[in-house]
């Protein structure tokens, strides 16, 4: 899960990379 967060974080912008991290919280 870390992993794939950090993919998001590199291929998408800040607040995407945020809104991935609230989302995956929240599961």
């Amino acid at each position: 899960m870390l992993l794939t967060i950090a993919g998001y974080c590199e291929q998408f912008t800040r607040v995407n990379c945020r809104y991935a991290v609230s989302v995956i919280r929240m599961l």
